[in-house]
């Protein structure tokens, strides 16, 4: 924070009080001038209010925050996480390339960063921001995004006031290019996927799979449940707020149609809002589609 040297007005105050006291005899001729002097003072302190240079951001919760910027790309931080951020800011730029090169075009329109540094501050956001606001966000909730703003717990609280979520430097990355997905996504959806109905196994599959987040202990577990009865029959069973396996059944079922069908498929999708025109871009059935991945989970290498 920049400001520039000016006396405050309780400096000013504490010059003035002498002549303005009437337990201070001063002569007239003599107080006219303090007068004088001390209408001087106010003026400038006046003039430092609206000349004050400060490195924050507003924001409509009142709270101090700072910015860093670097291509195009500005992250907002407050100062528990001022050491933090040149790193984190070298992840979203790594994390937007990635992003850029999955679906061969650069992000539509610009965006921000703002790193949370406590559970509350992020929860008192996320209920007055989602589509259905929450007292508060499940423990495991580290981050999200909207069309214009990624937003996201400072790691270096993950471990006190997160669950199941590593502060390493892989898992951050892994964090990052998983919203910034949803940004990307957000940007070209006319509804920027505020209504998620029916859509979820798209829209959280994609950001699995574009982010690489699908590992071989997960296509283990996968051909497992694609092995059983247990396997979903439509689409909706690929997502659900208590199912442990939905975001890498979401994420599977995103990398079969990229593999099958692909890439172009995929960003075509970007723009529908429906499960309706999701199959129809796609040109099969739900059941097809379904029978596919099943296929596919069970030849794949990695599910042993």
């Amino acid at each position: 924070m920049v400001r520039e040297s000016f006396l405050s007005i309780n400096e000013i105050r504490r010059l003035a009080w002498p002549c303005l006291s009437p337990l201070n005899p001063i002569p007239i001729m003599a107080m006219k001038k303090k007068l004088a002097v001390i209408l001087f003072l106010l003026c400038l302190a006046g003039c430092a209010s609206s000349r004050m240079t400060v490195n924050s951001v507003a924001n409509p919760e009142n709270v101090p925050w700072q910015a860093l910027s670097k291509n195009g790309i500005t992250i907002e931080y407050q100062h528990p996480d001022e050491r933090l951020i040149s790193d984190l800011l070298q992840q979203v730029v790594a994390g937007e390339h990635a992003v850029t090169e999955f679906f061969g075009s650069p992000f539509p329109k610009s965006y921000k960063v703002r790193i949370f540094s406590s559970r509350a501050e992020m929860d008192d956001f996320w209920s007055r921001t989602v589509e259905r606001p929450v007292a508060s966000a499940n423990c495991w909730m580290i981050a999200s995004a909207t069309a214009e703003l990624l937003y996201i717990l400072s790691p270096r609280i993950w471990l006190t006031e997160a669950c199941a979520n590593n502060p390493d430097r892989e898992s951050i990355q892994n964090t990052i290019n998983h919203e910034l997905v949803h940004v990307y996504h957000a940007q070209l959806n006319p509804n920027k996927l505020w209504n998620m109905k029916g859509r979820t196994w798209f829209i959280e599959g994609l950001a699995v799979h574009a982010s690489k987040q699908l590992t071989a202990r997960n296509w283990t577990s996968l051909k497992n449940i694609a092995n059983s009865d247990a396997r979903p029959k439509g689409l909706g069973d690929f997502w659900g707020a208590t199912k442990k396996n939905s975001y890498s059944l979401s994420g599977s079922l995103i990398e079969y149609i990229d593999k099958t069908f692909g890439r172009d498929v995929i960003v075509q999708m970007l723009s529908k809002t429906t499960k309706e025109e999701l199959l129809d871009a796609i040109g099969v059935s739900e059941a097809s589609l379904i029978q596919g991945w099943q296929s596919y989970v069970m030849r794949r290498p990695d599910a042993q």
